[in-house]
């Protein structure tokens, strides 16, 4: 947004899990300076952020001095319009092992008795990108949840997605967060699936083979360690999105999945796409990783897709 004086301001707003909004700035446009500060004000994030005064304005020297800041001395302030507000809601749900778990569920208009859909998250965690692509799939007609697996934590840098998913337990995540996530939606959809991003698409893969009540599986360009899949238990039948110029979840073991799965006669459907790691993801080149580029017209596709076969298995 422009300020009255003339320059410009990045502006973040960031929703809190327990729905606390948090708002933050950067005069220098830096939007990971911007994110941690929201981050800071809505309760994510613990640390307080440095900053460094630019222009002694009025929100610099309130922070400065730890002081609540007055928004509304800039008109333009109340005349943003944010982007991706989401449509669903904060819910609990238990684990098979009883122990309880925060989700983010979109209904759709259709009510309860539509079919479901646990949605996984990127390695980021469980932020307004992914919550949007629960809403996505409420607005195409399926309840949609997403467990927060990291217990209300959010990445905005690497280092920090990579220090949550190195320290987040694979198997129990499948066999329990996302299993109960499962078992909640089936108390009243019909059927179930599952679908997940990069990290989240390696725990699909998992959870083919550790929850019984999936249904079906849609795997987005990510895989985990081969050896921990017993295709043999594998009963949903999956669809898979993979990348050809993906270093992160080379196409190589893409080629091996596919050989453990017709070795088990597991009904699955992969397509390839001339693309990089997170080409769905509209938010990736905002990461400004050369490993990621979004890519519209194979994300278009891959949903075309994605729909057609959940229409098929789980309708």
């Amino acid at each position: 947004m422009r300020l009255a004086t003339g320059e410009e301001a990045l502006i973040a707003r960031v929703i809190a899990p327990d729905g606390r909004v948090g708002y933050g700035f950067s005069l220098r446009l830096d939007a990971t300076e911007a994110r941690h500060m929201a981050e800071w004000a809505a309760g994510v994030r613990a640390e307080r952020p440095a900053y460094e005064s630019q222009l002694d304005h009025a929100w610099e020297r309130a922070y400065l001095s730890d002081e609540e800041i007055e928004w509304r001395i800039e008109a333009a302030f109340a005349k943003i319009q944010w982007i991706g507000g989401n449509m669903g809601k904060m819910v609990e749900y238990k684990r098979p092992d009883g122990k309880s778990v925060n989700g983010y569920l979109a209904e759709p208009q259709s009510g309860s008795k539509a079919p479901g859909m646990v949605v996984i998250q990127e390695w980021w965690g469980l932020e307004s990108q992914i919550k949007g692509v629960a809403d996505k799939f409420a607005k195409a007609g399926y309840r949609a949840l997403v467990p927060d697996l990291y217990r209300g934590k959010v990445a905005l840098e690497a280092n920090e997605a990579k220090h949550l998913m190195d320290g987040l337990n694979f198997g129990d995540a499948a066999g329990q967060d996302i299993r109960g996530a499962v078992q909640y939606l089936k108390k009243d959809s019909p059927k179930v699936g599952v679908t997940g991003f990069c990290m989240g698409g390696a725990l699909t893969v998992l959870s083919a083979v550790n929850v019984p009540e999936m249904d079906a599986g849609v795997i987005w360009y990510g895989y985990p360690p081969l050896q921990y899949v017993d295709a043999s238990k594998i009963k949903a039948p999956l669809l898979g999105h993979w990348a050809t110029q993906d270093h992160a979840f080379p196409i190589t073991g893409v080629d091996e999945l596919e050989k453990k799965l017709r070795e088990a006669k597991v009904k699955f459907e992969f397509h390839r796409y001339n693309a990089k790691h997170a080409f769905a993801n509209e938010m990736a080149d905002t990461k400004k990783l050369d490993m990621l580029k979004y890519d519209a017209k194979a994300a278009e596709t891959a949903w075309q897709r994605t729909t057609d076969f959940l229409a098929k298995n789980l309708k």
